[in-house]
């Protein structure tokens, strides 16, 4: 009897640690910002882009930050919030090889990794006016593809940017 006891209590204590190794999900703040206010509707806006880990636990993401598939996308809201659609579909590229751990980027509690994108207006019919440019991230990765460290993954969902006031110019 007591050695039941004393296996019930050791499952007990299993059990309840493992409910506190529940794994936590990142927290991901993107920031965006553009390199001016006013443009004119064929130009392109110099975007940076920051993805800052915001949450309690380290991971990582993989290093290239791009349009499409590797991670970055957009939507451009017209004054009254609408989202303006662009002439063109765009295919993105295919996603980057996943070969070995060097094409990952640790980002610790705090720390922030970024690059610059441009936006290019020419792909959309734009009135003179205030627009908006969103940008967001999702990691296109799945766990199994992170070589067993905690990575960003598709199952954590999207992160939005704040909203990047752009003033397109009358000809």
């Amino acid at each position: 009897m007591q050695r039941f006891v004393c296996t019930m209590f050791i499952v007990c204590l299993a059990v309840a640690s493992l409910n506190g190794q529940e794994k936590t999900s990142p927290s991901l703040r993107v920031s965006c910002s553009a390199s001016k206010h006013s443009y004119a509707a064929g130009d392109a806006v110099d975007l940076t882009i920051t993805l800052e880990n915001v949450g309690s636990t380290d991971f990582y993401i993989y290093r290239n930050v791009e349009w499409g598939w590797a991670g970055i996308g957009f939507k451009l809201f017209d004054a009254k919030g609408k989202v303006v659609q662009s002439k063109q579909r765009s295919t993105p590229p295919p996603p980057p090889p996943v070969y070995d751990k060097t094409q990952l980027v640790s980002l610790a509690r705090g720390y922030f990794y970024g690059t610059h994108l441009a936006f290019d207006l020419s792909h959309y019919a734009l009135e003179p006016g205030a627009y908006y440019v969103e940008v967001l991230y999702r990691s296109n990765y799945r766990e199994e593809s992170g070589f067993g460290l905690p990575i960003l993954t598709f199952a954590d969902g999207e992160f939005l940017s704040n909203r990047v006031p752009i003033e397109i110019l009358a000809k």
